[in-house]
């Protein structure tokens, strides 16, 4: 304790007043007095009065420090439990969309998830006796002139050799090969005759990648994905897809018409995100999941026979625009068109 005259203790009083004294003098301060000092101003910041009351002080400077995280932590949270049954959504919904699409359990039933609003299921579908659609292919005589080619081998030098909007014609037989196109080019065959297969079956069988393709007159079977377009413009007509693991036909990005051609007895029959087009005339029946699914994509659907898919007949997601009119879409298992979100739609 400081003393001002030999050894009697200094009151508060007076040891203020010596403090202002010996400033006023110009001493500096001991330091006893400025560990004394520094004591005080810790002892008085907000962020260890809490701290300090426990007995530990290097549990109680830790708490000091760490308060601020621990508030984040509680409001991370509290606040998670308002979030999560929307992350859980969305997962969910990520994955059904993909389950739903290239998905192998055939009897995975998308509207399990769902609440259902009675009024999607009320749109009136055209007769099947008015729609009077079959397969129809074109005769030889029909054909455009190309490059002809009989082989798988042919078929794929011919790609290599080709300029960019040349036309091939395949010759009928059956084909197995994978093609990857990123050219402009047409391809058509003779018919149902003419069948092109997947060499391997987990691979689409024709894959085009940023470029214009025109697809006629012939069938693809036996693989994951019949033709798969990606950032494409693909004009098919009259092409058969069948026994198709995925689905026929799988637009992604791009603009395409898809006309008089037929979808039968795959995963599904065709699905598109972020494409636009049009799918007419077209026969989509007996695939194990959907006739069609739209993922942010505008289409208009029209003249199209859409029956006994093991889901949906047409499937919009909220994201998409879709003009559906003058076609027959019965017998689906799930709701024969299902539209998310709103939109109009045009009989």
């Amino acid at each position: 304790m400081d003393t001002l005259l030999g050894d009697q203790p200094l009151n508060p009083k007076m040891y203020k007043l010596k403090n202002i004294f010996r400033k006023l003098a110009g001493f500096k301060d001991s330091e006893e007095e400025r560990r004394k000092k520094k004591d005080k101003e810790i002892k008085s910041n907000t962020m260890f009065k809490a701290a300090r009351r426990l007995k530990n002080p290097r549990v109680a400077k830790v708490l000091g420090f760490a308060w601020p995280f621990l508030v984040l932590l509680i409001i991370f949270a509290f606040g998670w439990q308002g979030l999560k049954p929307y992350v859980k959504e969305l997962i969910s919904k990520t994955g059904m969309i993909s389950e739903r699409l290239f998905g192998d359990d055939e009897n995975f039933n998308p509207d399990d998830n769902y609440t259902f609003i009675a009024d999607q299921a009320e749109l009136k579908p055209v007769r099947s006796v008015d729609i009077k659609l079959s397969e129809k292919f074109m005769t030889a005589d029909e054909l455009p002139e190309g490059i002809s080619v009989s082989s798988a081998e042919e078929i794929i030098k011919a790609l290599e050799d080709a300029k960019a909007g040349e036309t091939i014609i395949i010759g009928p037989g059956e084909y197995t090969l994978n093609l990857e196109i990123n050219q402009d080019i047409t391809i058509y065959g003779q018919g149902s005759t003419t069948v092109l297969k997947s060499r391997d079956p987990e691979t689409p069988v024709i894959t085009v990648l940023k470029a214009k393709a025109k697809f006629g007159n012939l069938a693809i079977s036996e693989g994951r994905v019949g033709i798969s377009g990606r950032a494409a413009n693909l004009d098919i007509e009259r092409v058969k897809f069948s026994g198709l693991k995925a689905m026929g036909l799988w637009a992604e990005g791009g603009e395409h018409d898809i006309k008089h051609s037929y979808f039968y007895d795959s995963g599904q029959g065709i699905g598109a995100m972020n494409a636009k087009g049009a799918i007419e005339g077209c026969i989509i029946e007996n695939n194990i999941k959907s006739g069609v699914e739209l993922y942010a994509s505008e289409f208009r659907i029209s003249g199209n026979s859409i029956s006994n898919n093991g889901s949906y007949g047409v499937f919009v997601d909220p994201g998409s625009k879709a003009e559906i009119k003058g076609n027959y879409i019965g017998g689906n298992r799930g709701f024969n068109v299902r539209i998310e979100g709103s939109q109009e739609i045009y009989w």
